[in-house]
Protein backbone atom coordinates (compact mmCIF):
# COMPACT_ATOMS: atom_id res chain seq x y z
CA UNK A 1 0.00 0.00 0.00
CA UNK A 2 1.01 3.72 -1.19
CA UNK A 3 1.07 6.01 1.66
CA UNK A 4 1.77 9.42 0.90
CA UNK A 5 3.89 10.76 3.93
CA UNK A 6 2.41 14.29 3.71
CA UNK A 7 -0.80 12.88 4.29
CA UNK A 8 0.58 11.39 7.62
CA UNK A 9 1.49 14.97 9.08
CA UNK A 10 -2.42 15.73 9.71
CA UNK A 11 -3.04 17.77 12.20
CA UNK A 12 -5.42 15.93 15.06
CA UNK A 13 -8.77 17.73 15.78
CA UNK A 14 -8.64 18.57 19.24
CA UNK A 15 -12.06 18.37 20.31
CA UNK A 16 -13.70 21.48 22.83
CA UNK A 17 -14.88 19.67 25.43
CA UNK A 18 -10.87 18.31 26.37
CA UNK A 19 -9.73 21.17 26.53
CA UNK A 20 -10.83 21.76 30.07
CA UNK A 21 -9.01 18.98 31.34
CA UNK A 22 -6.44 19.87 33.61
CA UNK A 23 -2.74 19.40 32.31
CA UNK A 24 -3.51 17.97 29.34
CA UNK A 25 -0.98 16.26 27.66
CA UNK A 26 -1.43 16.19 23.81
CA UNK A 27 0.63 13.01 22.19
CA UNK A 28 1.46 11.73 18.58
CA UNK A 29 1.82 8.09 19.63
CA UNK A 30 4.98 6.31 18.14
CA UNK A 31 3.79 2.22 17.52
CA UNK A 32 6.94 -0.10 19.71
CA UNK A 33 7.87 -2.36 17.22
CA UNK A 34 9.70 -4.44 19.37
CA UNK A 35 6.16 -5.51 21.59
CA UNK A 36 4.25 -6.05 18.27
CA UNK A 37 3.78 -9.40 16.55
CA UNK A 38 4.53 -10.55 13.30
CA UNK A 39 2.31 -9.84 10.03
CA UNK A 40 2.49 -5.65 11.41
CA UNK A 41 4.26 -3.46 8.59
CA UNK A 42 5.38 -0.09 10.26
CA UNK A 43 6.52 3.11 8.59
CA UNK A 44 9.52 4.45 8.97
CA UNK A 45 8.95 6.47 11.61
CA UNK A 46 7.12 4.24 13.35
CA UNK A 47 3.08 6.00 12.76
CA UNK A 48 1.61 3.77 10.42
CA UNK A 49 0.99 0.16 10.94
CA UNK A 50 -1.03 -2.05 8.77
CA UNK A 51 -1.57 -5.61 9.03
CA UNK A 52 0.30 -7.32 6.36
CA UNK A 53 -1.06 -10.89 7.00
CA UNK A 54 -4.30 -12.62 5.77
CA UNK A 55 -4.62 -15.08 8.62
CA UNK A 56 -8.03 -13.84 10.07
CA UNK A 57 -6.07 -13.08 13.89
CA UNK A 58 -6.49 -9.85 15.74
CA UNK A 59 -2.67 -8.31 15.78
CA UNK A 60 -2.53 -5.63 18.78
CA UNK A 61 0.54 -2.81 18.68
CA UNK A 62 1.18 -0.90 21.64
CA UNK A 63 2.42 2.55 21.84
CA UNK A 64 6.07 3.15 23.06
CA UNK A 65 5.05 5.62 26.17
CA UNK A 66 2.23 4.35 28.67
CA UNK A 67 1.08 6.45 31.66
CA UNK A 68 0.10 5.55 34.74
CA UNK A 69 -0.72 9.18 35.97
CA UNK A 70 -1.64 12.63 34.44
CA UNK A 71 -4.44 13.60 31.14
CA UNK A 72 -3.24 12.29 28.44
CA UNK A 73 -5.35 12.96 24.64
CA UNK A 74 -3.95 11.24 21.31
CA UNK A 75 -5.72 10.68 17.77
CA UNK A 76 -5.63 7.90 15.29
CA UNK A 77 -6.88 8.22 11.29
CA UNK A 78 -8.27 5.38 10.24
CA UNK A 79 -6.69 4.85 6.47
CA UNK A 80 -8.00 1.45 5.93
CA UNK A 81 -10.41 -0.03 7.95
CA UNK A 82 -10.86 -3.46 6.03
CA UNK A 83 -13.64 -4.82 4.19
CA UNK A 84 -15.81 -5.31 7.87
CA UNK A 85 -14.01 -2.60 9.63
CA UNK A 86 -12.05 -4.92 12.10
CA UNK A 87 -9.95 -2.35 13.51
CA UNK A 88 -10.17 -1.47 17.59
CA UNK A 89 -8.66 1.62 19.35
CA UNK A 90 -7.95 1.97 22.71
CA UNK A 91 -5.52 1.22 25.94
CA UNK A 92 -4.00 -1.48 27.56
CA UNK A 93 -1.51 -2.41 30.53
CA UNK A 94 1.98 -3.63 29.73
CA UNK A 95 0.86 -7.02 30.79
CA UNK A 96 -1.63 -7.88 27.82
CA UNK A 97 -1.12 -11.48 27.20
CA UNK A 98 -1.54 -10.45 23.09
CA UNK A 99 1.52 -8.51 22.59
CA UNK A 100 3.71 -11.36 20.93
CA UNK A 101 0.74 -13.78 20.37
CA UNK A 102 -2.55 -13.44 17.97
CA UNK A 103 -5.78 -12.90 18.45
CA UNK A 104 -5.73 -10.43 21.25
CA UNK A 105 -7.16 -7.03 21.50
CA UNK A 106 -7.33 -4.60 24.23
CA UNK A 107 -10.52 -5.59 26.86
CA UNK A 108 -10.30 -9.44 26.14
CA UNK A 109 -9.15 -9.59 29.87
CA UNK A 110 -8.78 -7.11 32.26
CA UNK A 111 -5.78 -5.11 30.85
CA UNK A 112 -7.80 -2.77 28.98
CA UNK A 113 -10.44 -0.73 27.16
CA UNK A 114 -11.14 -0.76 23.16
CA UNK A 115 -13.57 0.75 21.06
CA UNK A 116 -14.23 -1.36 17.81
CA UNK A 117 -14.97 0.51 15.13
CA UNK A 118 -17.46 -1.99 12.62
CA UNK A 119 -19.51 -2.60 15.51
CA UNK A 120 -19.57 0.44 17.64
CA UNK A 121 -19.07 -1.76 20.55
CA UNK A 122 -17.12 -0.95 23.51
CA UNK A 123 -14.70 -4.11 24.79
CA UNK A 124 -13.83 -3.85 28.56
CA UNK A 125 -13.05 -6.95 31.08
CA UNK A 126 -13.98 -9.67 28.56
CA UNK A 127 -17.37 -8.48 27.56
CA UNK A 128 -18.45 -6.28 24.73
CA UNK A 129 -21.64 -4.09 24.82
CA UNK A 130 -22.92 -1.00 22.22
CA UNK A 131 -21.08 2.24 23.02
CA UNK A 132 -21.60 4.19 19.75
CA UNK A 133 -21.93 3.86 15.93
CA UNK A 134 -20.35 2.29 13.57
CA UNK A 135 -17.28 3.97 11.70
CA UNK A 136 -14.58 3.14 9.31
CA UNK A 137 -12.18 4.39 6.46
CA UNK A 138 -11.18 8.07 6.76
CA UNK A 139 -12.51 8.36 10.17
CA UNK A 140 -10.42 10.02 13.24
CA UNK A 141 -11.05 8.21 16.56
CA UNK A 142 -9.61 10.07 19.27
CA UNK A 143 -8.45 8.83 23.35
CA UNK A 144 -8.67 10.62 26.26
CA UNK A 145 -6.83 8.36 28.83
CA UNK A 146 -8.07 10.99 32.01
CA UNK A 147 -5.72 9.17 34.92
CA UNK A 148 -6.63 11.14 37.78
CA UNK A 149 -10.05 10.25 37.41
CA UNK A 150 -9.41 6.66 35.63
CA UNK A 151 -11.24 7.02 32.81
CA UNK A 152 -11.32 6.23 29.18
CA UNK A 153 -12.99 8.71 26.55
CA UNK A 154 -13.52 8.22 22.63
CA UNK A 155 -14.00 10.73 19.97
CA UNK A 156 -14.77 10.48 16.84
CA UNK A 157 -13.87 13.42 13.81
CA UNK A 158 -13.44 15.67 17.23
CA UNK A 159 -16.66 14.78 18.49
CA UNK A 160 -17.64 12.82 21.74
CA UNK A 161 -18.36 9.47 21.61
CA UNK A 162 -18.56 8.66 25.58
CA UNK A 163 -16.65 7.17 28.37
CA UNK A 164 -15.98 3.67 27.86
CA UNK A 165 -14.42 3.04 31.26
CA UNK A 166 -14.00 3.97 34.42
CA UNK A 167 -12.01 3.15 37.58
CA UNK A 168 -13.29 -0.44 37.72
CA UNK A 169 -11.49 -0.84 34.22
CA UNK A 170 -8.28 1.22 35.23
CA UNK A 171 -7.13 0.71 38.36
CA UNK A 172 -3.86 2.51 38.18
CA UNK A 173 -1.20 -0.02 36.46
CA UNK A 174 0.36 1.77 33.81
CA UNK A 175 -1.10 1.98 30.57
CA UNK A 176 -0.63 2.54 26.31
CA UNK A 177 -2.03 3.27 23.47
CA UNK A 178 -3.09 0.35 21.37
CA UNK A 179 -4.07 -0.47 18.16
CA UNK A 180 -5.70 -4.43 17.05
CA UNK A 181 -6.38 -5.12 13.14
CA UNK A 182 -7.57 -8.02 11.92
CA UNK A 183 -7.80 -7.75 8.25
CA UNK A 184 -5.07 -7.70 5.78
CA UNK A 185 -4.52 -4.37 4.43
CA UNK A 186 -6.28 -2.43 7.73
CA UNK A 187 -4.25 0.29 8.31
CA UNK A 188 -3.75 3.09 11.27
CA UNK A 189 -1.89 6.39 11.24
CA UNK A 190 -1.45 8.37 14.90
CA UNK A 191 -1.69 12.30 13.66
CA UNK A 192 0.25 15.00 15.85
CA UNK A 193 -1.10 17.77 18.24
CA UNK A 194 -3.70 20.53 16.00
CA UNK A 195 -6.00 22.69 16.53
CA UNK A 196 -9.61 23.11 18.49
CA UNK A 197 -12.60 21.81 16.78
Amino acid sequence: MGWDPSRSMEPMKIPTDVVYVSNLQFHSVTWDTTRAPCGIAFDLANTLVTQNTSGGSWKTILGSEGWSEGNHYWSVKVVDAGPTKHVMIGVCDASFGGMFTTNHYPGIKTDGVSYHLGSGHAYRQGTNAAFGSAYGTGYEIGVLLNMTHKTCTFFVNGQRMGTAAGADVLTGRTYFPAVALLELGATVASLPPGQKC
